[in-house]
């Protein structure tokens, strides 16, 4: 692939309440009201966003397990953030979580992007509080790097571990 036609994979440690992407991706479970981690502070600072998932929800009940949908950015609209992309990682929110869920989640997230012409999107690392973290790294980049070119991707965490994981893999696969 062309360097110039690259668009860029930014692990960043930080906050994720100022993501300043077009779209911020929120990992939810099918059942579950408790939220936990980065799930809670996005849907904490969002003003009606729980109001808006438990509407959406309730409207599609065909939901599964890897699914992704769109809900408007509510209170994010403030931090330039246009939607919410939801993606379902777990039947309930303590369910254990296998490494091809979450490759399953991203990949239908980016495909969900591309669709919708996305230019950058932010994203928690999901599935960092179950698994372990150097391979969860691994995947999360690969999948990445499959739409790197069409989009700004910042993975945000407060977790030093998994970003040093995201950056290693990174260079070993030689993404900008």
């Amino acid at each position: 692939m062309n360097q110039a036609s690259k668009k860029m994979i930014q692990p960043i440690l930080g906050n994720l309440r100022y993501p300043k992407s077009d779209v911020l991706v929120c990992p939810l479970s099918l059942y579950g009201k408790t939220h936990k981690g980065d799930t809670a502070t996005i849907i904490n600072n969002g003003g009606n966003l729980k109001k808006e998932i438990k509407e959406y929800m309730e409207k599609n009940k065909n939901l599964k397990i890897g699914d992704c949908f769109i809900t408007k950015s509510c209170r994010w609209n403030r931090k330039s953030v246009r939607l919410i992309f939801h993606t379902i990682i777990s039947k309930y929110p303590n369910d254990y979580l296998e490494f091809d869920i979450i490759q399953k989640c991203l990949e239908n997230v980016f495909k969900k992007a591309k669709k919708e012409k996305i230019t950058s999107i932010a994203l928690p690392p999901i599935g960092i509080e179950d698994l372990e973290k150097n391979i969860l790294a691994k995947i999360i980049i690969n999948v990445c790097e499959n739409y790197s070119y069409l989009m700004h991707i910042k993975i945000i965490s407060y977790d030093k571990v998994i970003i040093e994981a995201l950056e290693k893999y990174k260079k070993e696969e030689d993404i900008e």
